[in-house]
């Protein structure tokens, strides 16, 4: 029957409770997040009156998404600190649920893996590009190494 459909489908995706903001508004939040048709990765949310839901590829362009789309919101995780980005590796096998956490002059390791979700509140940003500008100061900072 359908509804056996509908409850399977339900039971792919995770409930992880974070902080948003937007503005001078915080508050503690529902977000969901797992897997929809054809392999791709799902969030969604509702908060400050909105209904937030965003398909992509893998975890980390559905952020990066969220972050121009809504460009107030500022969920209070991993995946919106400044000094955090996938590798290709991450990205391809893993769907970007984990992430590694940068340390400027310090080669990532295992231990530098952090689940995208994960609850932070230093060093966030709205801009993909400013995680990105991180990243390649990251990259250089080990040439001099």
């Amino acid at each position: 029957s359908d509804l056996g459909k509908k409850s399977q489908m339900k039971s792919t995706f995770e409930k992880t409770m974070l902080k948003i903001s937007k503005g001078n508004n915080a508050g503690f939040f529902p977000v969901y997040f797992g897997y929809v048709d054809n392999d791709q990765c799902q969030i969604s949310f509702e908060c400050f009156d909105m209904k937030i839901c965003i398909v992509e590829d893998n975890f980390w362009d559905c952020l990066s998404r969220l972050k121009k789309q809504y460009p107030d919101i500022l969920l209070h995780c991993k995946g919106y600190k400044r000094n955090v980005y996938p590798s290709r590796m991450l990205l391809q096998m893993g769907k970007a649920i984990k992430v590694y956490e940068y340390k400027l002059g310090k080669q990532a390791t295992f231990e530098d893996l952090v689940f995208i979700f994960s609850p932070e509140d230093s060093e966030l940003t709205y801009s993909v590009d400013e995680q990105i500008v991180f990243f390649k100061k990251w990259i250089n900072s080990l040439d001099n190494k």
